[in-house]
């Protein structure tokens, strides 16, 4: 197959599939024609002629802007590439075949100087199209890497093709479709040129036309028709700041669904799919995505362990625990971060019970969350304290560590973390004759949590 890029002297032959079309956002011309009309048509990124130049999220607006029709008829889509250099090509267009791909196009990679059966992304491209310097794709290297892609059902394409000997050739290595500008420049003598290079690599080759047993969207998402716009239906990620983020749809009446559905009996569903948007993104990181009490949705990027002065950890305790103040002291430290959020801190020092001390022991004198913040994005945070103030005990030699929770809180946390409840204590005043002292906490019963470290 011959793809050419338009001109009106070919739109008959565009129309009636004896011709494909090839062209790029920059030489596409909407207002005369529709692509959806044409037979076969196949979407360049243009880096040829842009270079430097080319603007990736340009050309992916560009195909988003196509309907349905006109991708199901598009034979590939090229991911952006670098003339001549494989290396710098791979490093370009991987991050963007999966974007093709989620457009309803079949992704092609472009072929460059360098390649080789072994580097090519097989699994994430549905063509090639070879590229590269003149005498490179004319290679032995070259008709190697078409033969893999023909062993693997991809669609092969060479570029630049613009004379019987040259088509011949293509065909030769198993080339499916070739492009160049004969039918462009001087169409109606150029036309007798392009048969007779048709004919001649039938003559020589077999039919380079599109193979009947090619399924150009066997590894496709399915593509359907919204029933709001009758468009492709499609929603991706438009824009991620902080915790929010917004979508952008096919349509205003697709937008309403995607809501209706997330405030419906089947929500969670809703946010489990909307996840999944915000991952394949690559931006952010997500543990989930969850619902305010203002139906607002946001996102929960997942916990992070980190270090934490005493400074920073006082004032935390300070402003958020329930019922005691800082400590006078600490050994060491934990934080608990959600994003740019500091969820939580452990403060680790020595055994308020002096019989506990001198033997081995360290305590989690303070350990607070942030009330204030939803619970989804303290989920779990308690744990991730507790398990990492034992690990550090452990690290530092000790064989035990405890820490005390007022009688009527349950614990969750501190059996989650692997601790186990060890007694409850009476409770009762620390003043007493001997060593005066006002309480600053309260004063009943109390569970003694602990964790041995050592036999």
């Amino acid at each position: 197959m011959y793809l050419t890029p338009y001109a009106r002297t070919v739109d008959a032959d565009l129309r009636n599939g004896s011709l494909g079309l090839l062209i790029t956002p920059e030489s596409h011309r909407p207002n005369q024609y529709d692509v959806a009309e044409f037979e076969y048509w196949a979407a360049d990124n243009g880096c040829f002629t842009l270079g430097e130049r080319f603007d990736l999220g340009a050309f992916l607006d560009w195909l988003s802007s196509f309907g349905l029709e006109a991708r199901r008829r598009c034979i590939f889509a090229t991911a952006p590439d670098v003339v001549g250099d494989w290396t710098a090509t791979l490093a370009r267009a991987l991050p963007v075949l999966a974007e093709i791909r989620r457009r309803g196009f079949p992704a092609a990679i472009v072929l460059q100087d360098g390649a080789t059966p072994d580097s090519v992304p097989w699994d994430d491209v549905d063509a090639v199209f070879v590229g590269g310097s003149t005498e490179w794709k004319l290679s032995a290297a070259a008709a190697e890497l078409l033969e893999r892609a023909a062993e693997l059902g991809k669609w092969r394409h060479m570029g630049r093709v613009n004379s019987a000997k040259r088509m011949t050739e293509a065909a030769g290595m198993g080339a499916l479709s070739v492009d160049g500008t004969l039918l462009v420049f001087g169409p109606e003598a150029n036309r007798p040129r392009l048969h007779r290079a048709i004919e001649a690599a039938y003559h020589e080759h077999g039919d380079v036309g599109l193979d009947p047993d090619w399924n150009r969207y066997a590894e496709l998402p399915e593509l359907s028709t919204c029933p709001h716009c009758g468009e492709l239906e499609y929603v991706e990620v438009f824009e991620v700041w902080g915790r929010d983020f917004m979508l952008e749809t096919c349509c205003e009446g697709h937008h309403e669904a995607i809501l209706e559905w997330l405030n419906s009996d089947e929500g969670d569903e809703c946010r489990a799919w909307l996840r999944g948007l915000l991952e394949e993104t690559g931006v952010v990181a997500v543990r989930q995505v969850f619902a305010t009490d203002g139906g607002h949705v946001r996102i929960d990027h997942g916990l992070e362990l980190e270090a934490v002065d005493f400074r920073t950890a006082c004032a935390f305790v300070d402003e958020h625990h329930r019922h005691h103040e800082r400590p006078r002291g600490w050994r060491w430290g934990h934080a608990v971060y959600n994003g740019p959020d500091l969820v939580g801190v452990a403060m680790v020092g020595r055994p308020v019970a002096r019989a506990y001390n001198g033997r081995g022991y360290v305590e989690v004198n303070r350990l607070c969350i942030d009330p204030t913040l939803p619970a989804a994005l303290t989920w779990c945070a308690a744990s991730m304290l507790y398990g990492a103030a034992a690990r550090e005990a452990k690290r530092r030699g000790f064989v035990k560590v405890i820490t005390y929770t007022l009688e009527s809180e349950a614990g969750t946390s501190l059996r989650g973390a692997g601790w186990e409840l060890e007694a409850v204590t009476a409770g009762g005043s620390w003043n007493c004759k001997s060593r005066p002292r006002e309480d600053r906490g309260p004063t009943c019963r109390k569970h003694r949590w602990a964790r041995r470290l050592a036999a």
